[in-house]
């Protein structure tokens, strides 16, 4: 349903782009096969998943050291996660519009994920669904 949602804010904001935010790739899959026409940007903290994503029509899993270093800062310590969701989404939206996936800082983005991220769906995590502009949650808010 999360899927199905982020396609249709698609295509009634006319979103520019998609930031997903997933461990096993399954939700940029799900999202491919929706034929969600915008350009997708995979976030996985495992290079492996990242690069097979990128294999994937009109998905773009940046693996390079800053795409690492967000998904490595996404570590389990003994108080929580040290990385806040908002965060993860500033600095995707930075990535994309450094790489010229969007081209202005105005457009819509869709932004799909768990929070905490990277996380598999056990205890109380919660799937997130945003529509963020392109300049990021920080500058879209304040």
């Amino acid at each position: 349903p999360i899927v199905a949602t982020a396609k249709t804010l698609v295509q009634e904001m006319d979103a520019k782009a998609v930031i997903c935010f997933s461990e096993t790739g399954r939700s940029v899959v799900q999202l491919v096969k929706k034929g969600v026409n915008v350009p997708i940007l995979a976030v996985s903290p495992c290079p492996e998943t990242a690069r097979w994503l990128s294999l994937l029509r009109g998905v773009y899993a940046m693996n390079d050291e800053k795409m690492q270093k967000l998904a490595g800062t996404v570590q389990k310590d003994n108080q929580g996660f040290s990385i806040r969701f908002s965060e993860a989404v500033e600095e995707a939206c930075r990535m994309l519009r450094e790489s010229g996936m969007v081209n202005n800082a105005d457009d819509w983005v869709v932004v799909i994920g768990r929070s905490p991220l990277f996380t598999l769906g056990e205890n109380n995590e919660h799937n997130s669904l945003q529509l963020t502009r392109a300049k990021g949650p920080q500058a879209t808010v304040g």
